[in-house]
């Protein structure tokens, strides 16, 4: 599959997935005027790898995914789309790939924190938190 980059705005995050070396990242903050526009082709870039990963899950060469999210605000209708990238993540997971997922937070940002808490036992996901 082709890498996934899109650049960031002054609304919306820095978004890189990248197949070649699994590290993946979501940077910046995301508050997108349309944030269908944004989020939709990270969704489906999501779902056709991940039916790749299950058709063939050696492709990550046992190393799994990493997934950095470092993000500085987000809002909600951002939030339902990051929590739909992180359940199609969880297919994956739940056929026994490897992701980590990384969730940034400030550290005297407790909602931020609460935020990735929330989105990790939405998807039945562990994230390793880690303050910056």
């Amino acid at each position: 599959m082709e890498k996934l980059f899109i650049p960031a705005t002054q609304t919306s995050p820095e978004i890189c997935f990248d197949p070649e070396t699994w590290e993946f990242h979501i940077l910046g903050k995301s508050a997108p005027e349309d944030v269908r526009s944004l989020y939709y082709p990270v969704i489906e870039w999501t779902t056709r790898l991940v039916n790749t990963l299950l058709l063939n899950p050696g492709l990550t060469g046992g190393k799994g995914i990493r997934l950095e999210v470092n993000l500085t605000y987000f809002n909600s209708s951002s939030g339902k789309f990051l929590h739909d990238i992180f359940t199609e993540l969880a297919r994956f997971r739940q056929k026994g790939g490897k992701i980590d997922v990384v969730w940034y937070y400030d550290s005297e940002d407790t909602d931020m924190y609460e935020a990735g808490v929330d989105m990790a036992s939405l998807a039945e996901m562990e994230f390793t938190f880690m303050p910056k």
